[in-house]
């Protein structure tokens, strides 16, 4: 049997081979096996648009992850640089008040000098303030120690001129 594609049409040539290829027991099993394949194929379809769509879901979740564990980084550098600044700001708060305690110190004492104590240098260090002076004769010197507004006295040195007793000193007030 001789087909021409040209000038048969369709249905002569489907006409041809429906009888001569196929049986009845064949067409059934082609039909189960095509329905099979087809509902196969729907299944695996339906699955892959199924785990794409789930996959997608996924990174818009870890992508929200990450940006909510940077955003959890930064909030937590903020909270660690508040901190910083509150002890920073604490500690200025203590300078102050340790300097105005410092102040009130240094104050009480110069105020308590009587005339013939004079001071010469003042020198600001870490715990507290040096005040380096000269008195014309050991007596005011020890006036001033007495007195309730004096620190301690760090240091008594020999007399500068012997002529006229002149004394240095150092008195330490602490902060």
């Amino acid at each position: 049997m001789r087909i021409d594609y040209l000038h048969d049409g369709p249905p002569e040539m489907f006409g041809v081979l429906a009888g001569a290829l196929r049986s009845r027991q064949l067409r059934t099993l082609g039909s189960v096996f095509l329905a099979g394949t087809c509902a196969l194929s729907a299944v695996w379809y339906a699955e892959h648009v199924q785990v794409r769509d789930e996959r997608s879901a996924l990174q818009k979740l870890q992508l929200r992850v990450e940006r909510g564990n940077i955003e959890a980084a930064r909030v937590r550098a903020e909270i660690r640089s508040l901190e910083n600044l509150r002890k920073l700001d604490g500690r200025v708060r203590q300078i102050k008040r340790s300097a105005d305690l410092t102040v009130a110190k240094v104050s009480r004492v110069t105020n308590a000098l009587p005339d013939s104590i004079w001071l010469t240098r003042m020198v600001l260090e870490e715990t507290g303030v040096s005040l380096e002076g000269r008195s014309a004769s050991l007596g005011a010197l020890g006036t001033l120690l007495a007195s309730d507004s004096a620190a301690a006295l760090v240091s008594v040195h020999a007399p500068v001129d012997a002529s006229r007793k002149i004394v240095d000193f150092t008195i330490r007030v602490d902060g």
